[in-house]
């Protein structure tokens, strides 16, 4: 028997100019790219997984950008006080006067491994990263669990975006970080701690006898 054998896969799609690390890549009837042995969802089905972003939709080439990260990404958030420590000099101890919360700082992890993960995180990418933008970043709502419910955050500015890094597992490992959107405000938010709160775990105040006024009389 002779003849060529003819991958299945691979008849009937044409290859696709689209640039990724494993190859080759096909374009699929439906219009989306794939590549033999890196497969996978576009996107997560998880709201732990991916973040929603609202990008305004423009022209972009290849289409409009996404209303989500795909692949699969993790979420730092950092929200701290801003502290100055004052300390005088020969004494124990210091008092740190607060001036009000900074803008939560978010880092941002995207893990893809599949070209149609890739060329949709890109659609998203122009958006957030615009190359001709000379001004200050545009502030985008956002939805994630951690941003929204454990920090209260719900907007956020893209200030930087690196990557790819891929791993050993052939997964590229995309890295953004954001501010959190918070003009200041025109309340002064500086404070200075003297001594703590009291709480139920202090000690109960002990009272001596006959020395409650409210006691001294027969009712």
């Amino acid at each position: 028997m002779g003849g060529t054998l003819i991958n299945p896969y691979t008849a009937s799609t044409p290859q696709s100019s689209f640039r990724f690390w494993g190859a080759p890549v096909f374009t699929a009837n439906d219009g989306t790219l794939w590549c033999p042995g890196f497969d996978g969802a576009t996107f997560s089905t998880s709201p732990w997984d991916y973040i929603t972003v609202a990008v305004p939709y423009g022209p972009n080439v290849g289409g409009s950008p996404p209303d989500r990260t795909p692949g699969v990404c993790t979420v730092d958030v950092k929200k701290e006080y801003a502290v100055d420590k004052k300390k005088p000099l020969g004494s124990n101890g210091a008092h740190f006067t607060f001036h009000g919360i900074d803008a939560a700082e978010v880092t941002i992890d995207i893990k893809i491994w599949t070209p149609e993960q890739l060329r949709q995180l890109q659609l998203m990418w122009n958006s957030l990263f615009p190359p001709a933008n000379k001004g200050v970043p545009v502030a985008f709502d956002v939805g994630h669990p951690i941003i929204n419910d454990q920090h209260k955050v719900k907007s956020i500015q893209f200030i930087s975006g690196s990557g790819p890094t891929i791993q050993a597992d052939r997964t590229g490992i995309f890295r953004i970080r954001a501010v959190e959107f918070q003009p200041p405000t025109t309340k002064s938010a500086t404070k200075t701690q003297v001594q703590s709160i009291g709480s139920l775990l202090d000690a109960p105040t002990k009272t001596t006898p006959g020395s409650n006024t409210a006691n001294l009389a027969p009712r």
